[in-house]
């Protein structure tokens, strides 16, 4: 890997979100490169100095720059990643921070590897089932090479993953990739499986609250409680249980499910909640659907979250 001898980044941070916060591209020698990283800022967005909350930059800042950082920010957190070499010492650092890099990376792709290689060993034996997932995230790149199936209107789709228990006691999860199917027919096949094998100790535990009745669905072993929407007689099964007939039903995370009827308060609560959830999981944004009867043709998508 060769590094960009003339550029690297500064941050300023707004909180503790690691997303508030803008980058600016500077000029890695210039002594005086904050200073101007923070004047485009001011000139761009008006912002002031004491909603920085944390400064990092990619090298140690110059004796300017730290001068600068002190008058003008105070006492907020700064933190870089290499150390700024002297005038004539740039080269050096350059090609240190090249083999940092690498060796960083190679670690990285290693450790990637290991997981990869524990996950598959700890759920060869495991269960098949269904996993929802949001078109409007990317997901993993092994996610998106993942056979897509179902599509529930045109936020939701379904994939297939191989679940099962960790000796750490975590849910460790393999993806069905493109590969792992011979034909269509196997698709429909293995998906019709998977969808079955849902209702393996699938439980409904329901209560009163102040805005109405509620139920929550999941699975006794913490997989994929929420795919239960996706049972030929989810609806039913729910019905028989609650004697709702018209469901309003709020998935927040892929393990479980919340039902409530559709003319309860609690209905209207679970939209605000759903339009205002912070997603949980990489590949899935909570959302909200109407179900009123069995079968994909009768759940309705009604709105998922609005934040990322």
């Amino acid at each position: 890997m060769m590094i960009d001898r003339s550029e690297s980044v500064v941050v300023f941070a707004l909180g503790p979100n690691p997303d508030d916060g803008f980058t600016r591209t500077v000029r890695t020698q210039d002594d005086f490169a904050v200073q101007q990283a923070w004047r485009e800022l001011v000139a761009d967005h008006d912002l002031r100095p004491e909603q920085v909350t944390e400064l990092f930059t990619e090298w140690q800042p110059s004796t300017a720059d730290a001068l600068f950082i002190e008058q003008t920010f105070g006492e907020i957190e700064l933190s870089h990643m290499f150390e700024r070499p002297a005038p004539d010492g740039w080269d050096i650092a350059f090609a240190e921070a090249s083999a940092a890099l690498e060796a960083e990376i190679r670690r990285r792709e290693a450790e990637a590897e290991a997981t990869t290689r524990r996950i598959d060993e700890s759920t060869k034996d495991g269960v098949v089932l269904p996993v929802l997932r949001s078109t409007s995230l990317p997901g993993s790149d092994i996610v998106q090479d993942a056979m897509q199936y179902l599509p529930l209107g045109d936020h939701i789709y379904v994939t297939l993953a191989r679940m099962a228990k960790t000796p750490h006691g975590t849910i460790g999860m393999t993806p069905l990739l493109n590969h792992d199917f011979t034909d269509d027919d196997d698709v429909s096949e293995q998906f019709s499986t998977a969808i079955m094998a849902l209702a393996g100790g699938l439980t409904l535990e329901g209560w009163a609250t102040a805005d109405g009745p509620i139920a929550r669905v999941a699975r006794q072993d913490s997989f994929q409680g929420g795919s239960a929407i996706l049972l030929p007689g989810f609806h039913e099964w729910v019905a028989d249980n609650t004697g709702w007939q018209d469901l309003i039903v709020a998935i927040h995370c892929p393990d479980e499910l919340f039902v409530t009827p559709a003319d309860s308060a609690m209905a209207e609560k679970m939209r605000r909640d759903v339009h205002n959830a912070q997603p949980r999981c990489a590949e899935l944004r909570p959302a909200l659907f109407r179900i009123t009867g069995n079968g994909l043709d009768n759940i309705e998508f009604v709105l998922e979250s609005n934040l990322t």
